[in-house]
């Protein structure tokens, strides 16, 4: 049972009270729905009765927020509603097979389109609904002889709109429904035509994409890639993107709704607009690892702009490369900002020689080991502290004369003091960290012959 289907029951369940026409007494309730005089007075109430439930279903559809209906329009869908239930009155075997007029169908699927929740829809229609039903009985019961009449014709006609409005509203829904697929993939058809052009090079029309994107391009922004390493858990819960998305939106200060693409079921693509003040790498892992740390983020650069807009996502994709072979350390969520991984992303593009230029550059340095491990992360601690044992200390909180001692190590792995390779080696302990096994050497492997 669908939740619309589980609605229309709940909605018939609280009118038990409307007995099936059958049990009423046929004659009795022809005696006053046949009557000329019923005729009479919905051919003369007909119009002001109309007006009056137009009138009041825009004033209800309007507390939901703005619309974009036209009183005329909404006029005639009533009315053509109307003529329906009056055919039906004297056709009550149609009710099954009565098809939705034109325009209230059109009136739905541009509801559908101004994205008015079906409840809201459903609840204007069973509301101009009632208050037809509650004019006609009105009049039924001035124009029955007695009691009995009036209540049996009055059951008669609420049981007749309730098979009619239940049958009517399962084929709207479903119109409803189609609708807004049919937009929701015209939409985002257009919006991955906006974002193609942006991101190769046609700005010629920057208005007509930010109209098809909802999203402004002259500002400054930072693109980014954020995908699952459990992907069968990213395809099965998209929802998790949303969420790490707008947390990332906070932790990178946005000042505006993020642009989302989603590329597949794992993996999206978006755009944040930001203010000028740098990246805070820490600050975005803290938070990405207090939402779901097995979600990963690459990270452009902030640019301002169209060409920013394809740059920084250009540099994503950069970053990106590089984060699927990177392997998370201590459990913690993956985040590989371009501005750390450009040169290595060059890298990523040709591994077997990223590999041969890795273990040529650190030597026996390369091994994939704890120990070269340990080695390798004090001498990028003393190259980034521009080469001051005691700076490097401070960084890795240990003495500096382990640390001494280690640069001691690694320079008789490396096979050459390390002011040899003064270009090349930050660049390749650089690569062993981010690209781990992919391009350092397995302890388990035979050596190579010379």
């Amino acid at each position: 049972m669908t939740g619309f289907d589980a609605f229309l029951l709940i909605n018939s369940l609280s009118r038990q009270l409307v007995l099936d026409a059958q049990t009423c007494d046929a004659g009795v309730v022809s005696t006053v729905l046949g009557r000329p005089e019923l005729a009479e007075w919905l051919a003369a109430r007909s119009a002001a009765v109309v007006d009056d439930i137009a009138a009041r279903v825009l004033a209800r559809l309007q507390e939901q927020g703005p619309v974009d209906i036209d009183l005329a329009l909404l006029r005639g869908v009533v009315q053509d509603n109307v003529n329906i239930l009056l055919h039906l009155l004297a056709n009550p075997d149609e009710v099954g097979t009565a098809l939705p007029p034109h325009r209230t169908v059109s009136l739905i699927r541009a509801l559908a389109r101004s994205g008015m929740p079906l409840y809201d829809v459903v609840d204007a229609y069973l509301f101009a609904e009632r208050r037809w039903i509650r004019a006609c009985v009105a009049e039924l019961t001035d124009l029955a002889e007695d009691v009995p009449s009036a209540f049996a014709s009055v059951l008669y006609l609420l049981d007749l709109d309730r098979l009619f409005v239940e049958h009517n509203l399962r084929l709207l829904a479903g119109e409803y429904e189609q609708e807004r697929i049919r937009w929701a993939e015209h939409g985002e058809s257009l919006r991955s035509q906006a974002i193609e052009g942006l991101l190769s090079g046609n700005h010629a029309e920057v208005g007509s994409a930010e109209a098809a994107l909802g999203y402004r391009l002259r500002r400054r922004h930072v693109a980014a890639i954020i995908w699952a390493l459990d992907s069968a858990a990213g395809e099965s819960d998209p929802i998790r993107f949303d969420g790490a998305i707008s947390a990332l939106a906070k932790a990178l200060g946005a000042v505006g709704a993020p642009l989302v693409t989603s590329r597949d079921r794992s993996i999206r693509w978006f755009w944040l607009p930001v203010t000028d003040a740098p990246l805070d790498t820490a600050a975005i892992r803290d938070k990405l690892d207090s939402v779901d740390a097995n979600l990963c983020i690459a990270l452009g650069e902030p640019a301002r702009g169209p060409d920013g807009f394809a740059r920084s996502h250009r540099q994503a994709a950069a970053a990106y490369a590089v984060g699927k072979i990177a392997v998370p350390h201590g459990g913690r969520a993956l985040v590989v900002p371009y501005q750390e991984v450009g040169a290595i992303a060059f890298l990523a593009a040709d591994l077997d020689q990223a590999q041969d230029w890795v273990t040529q550059t650190l030597g026996r340095l390369a091994l994939d080991a704890p120990r070269e491990s340990e080695l390798r992360g004090t001498l990028e601690a003393y190259l980034g502290s521009s080469r001051s044992v005691s700076a490097a200390a401070r960084v890795l909180n240990c003495h500096r004369n382990t640390v001494h001692y280690r640069l001691s190590v690694a320079e008789r792995l490396l096979g050459h003091p390390v002011s040899d390779s003064a270009h090349d080696l930050p660049l390749a302990l650089a690569a062993a960290r981010w690209l781990g096994a992919a391009v350092l050497v397995d302890p388990a492997a035979p050596p190579e012959r010379e």
